[in-house]
């Protein structure tokens, strides 16, 4: 039975809740309880929950503790071709980088904050 490494969890999909209150944005990882984060700026949360899930998994390995595992994609997911200008794209594209998410989990987090979601 082959090992299951803390980066092979890592790439996995987990589910990240982002809600802004009156002291910043408070994130935290649907699948794995207690796993959260706080941060002042939008831009500062993905980079500080990548950390909490890579310590949560980490200390799970190390106690031998069950490590959940997203659940399927959501067969009602949709997709939205948006057209955007040359400049935008490049500006998400480094934007997203700086805060180590890709452009499609900063679009839909920023989209979702828009909505009140």
């Amino acid at each position: 039975m082959a090992t299951v490494s803390l980066d092979d969890y890592l790439v996995l999909p987990y589910t990240v809740e982002v809600r802004r209150n009156q002291d910043g944005f408070f994130a935290r990882v649907e699948e794995l309880p207690g796993c959260m984060t706080w941060a002042d700026r939008i831009e500062d949360i993905w980079p500080l929950i990548e950390d909490a899930k890579q310590a949560w998994i980490a200390d799970a390995l190390d106690t031998g503790d069950p490590i959940p595992v997203p659940a399927e994609p959501d067969a009602d997911a949709q997709r939205v071709p948006v057209l955007l200008p040359r400049l935008l794209h490049r500006r998400l594209i480094r934007h997203a980088h700086g805060a180590g998410v890709s452009v499609d989990e900063l679009v839909v987090a920023e989209l979702a904050r828009a909505v009140g979601e």
